[in-house]
């Protein structure tokens, strides 16, 4: 409903932002994190075959960014998203970004963006496609 009400008919930018750069992101980027990214993190964040197969599985098609792993998503008209996994090594632990349209406050509120995050992790997390073959 959130959409409907939002959507002012802005294009979409083609620039990238993370969700803390989103306007109010500082209320919700703590539920983000543990909700969106660490439960992504746990299931693929050292897995990028898996990852990937994950990705295609849902729709995701791959993004010419850094990182290990980078896959772009439509999840809703108007809102794309990224998701990039980058592998971590002896020194550095795995970390994955979410990306949303730098538009994307122009159709939902930030707080509602952070769901898009939490089903897009969950949907990745749970693909069959995600488990190591």
């Amino acid at each position: 409903m959130h959409y409907l009400i939002n959507a002012d008919g802005t294009p979409v930018s083609g620039m990238w932002t993370t969700y803390r750069h989103l306007p109010d992101a500082y209320l919700f980027q703590q539920r983000f994190t543990n909700l969106a990214l660490q439960p992504l993190l746990k299931a693929l964040g050292n897995d990028t075959e898996g990852f990937s197969r994950a990705a295609l599985s849902i729709g995701g098609t791959p993004m010419s960014r850094s990182g290990d792993a980078a896959f772009r998503f439509l999840a809703l008209p108007k809102i794309p998203m990224g998701c990039i996994l980058y592998l971590g090594d002896a020194e550095v632990p795995s970390s994955i970004t979410m990306l949303f349209d730098a538009a994307a406050p122009h159709y939902l509120p930030t707080e509602d963006l952070s769901y898009l995050g939490v089903y897009l992790s969950m949907a990745l997390s749970s693909s069959p496609e995600s488990e190591t073959k």
